[in-house]
């Protein structure tokens, strides 16, 4: 959604559409040279595009024209980065870190790295931003300077989505195993939720999760408890 709450944006492989909110009609269209790899992302005048060996910054206006970005040679960035102010933070497959500045691409911090590939999404609060990696391990990165806070061993299933941070807590979804609630602070699983696949919404303490029969479950977020459920 863009800035004036009027337009979507749309990407499709190598096409990018501006659609009016109202109506649907399509008020531009802009074929860009390179496979699009995640959802674009529109951050005040910017519109944000990951490719195979870039992440872009274009004018969201023109739907193209080049403002800036970010290179990792014989890589590709895959996962959805999360937005903090004017900020974005990336992770490339090869599991590089950097925060960016979206007006112009300049970095806050970079040259950080997880130990493993990064396919999932990535969550952040106002203290860290939270990376799940192939290789297993969920990493907590300071917002500000980027240093690692804490790695914490999840063994059960593949952490190849996007996980949720709120109330102290970050929830991970594992393909092949289900939920894990993780402290924010020190990274120490709380509960297990097996079973679960995706992740739906957040209704006061409960989250609201599909599981892998088919059923949409609420869960207590204290306790991991599932109080309902319903196929």
């Amino acid at each position: 959604e863009t800035a004036d709450g009027k337009h979507l944006i749309v990407a499709s492989h190598g096409e990018v559409l501006g659609l009016d909110k109202a109506t649907g009609q399509v008020t531009g269209s802009r074929h860009m040279n390179f496979l699009i790899t995640t959802d674009p992302i529109v951050i005040g005048t910017t519109l944000c595009l990951g490719a195979n060996d870039y992440y872009y910054g274009f004018f969201v206006d023109e739907l193209g024209g080049q403002i800036w970005r970010t290179v990792s040679p014989k890589d590709e960035f895959v996962s959805q980065p999360v937005v903090a102010g004017n900020t974005l933070m990336l992770a490339s497959r090869n599991g590089k870190l950097w925060r960016v500045n979206a007006d112009d691409g300049d970095w806050i911090w970079k040259d950080r790295k997880t130990n493993g590939e990064v396919t999932g999404g990535l969550a952040a609060d106002k203290r860290a931003v939270y990376v799940p990696s192939m290789d297993h391990n969920f990493y907590a990165f300071d917002l500000a300077t980027g240093s690692e806070l804490w790695d914490t061993r999840l063994d059960g299933g593949s952490l190849d989505q996007t996980p949720l941070a709120l109330n102290g807590q970050v929830l991970v979804p594992a393909s092949g195993k289900g939920l894990y609630s993780v402290s924010s602070t020190d990274g120490v699983v709380k509960w297990e939720a097996d079973g679960i696949e995706q992740l739906s919404a957040v209704d006061g303490d409960h989250v609201w999760a599909g599981d892998s029969a088919g059923s949409l479950k609420a869960i207590s977020l204290p306790s991991g408890e599932v109080v309902s459920s319903t196929p």
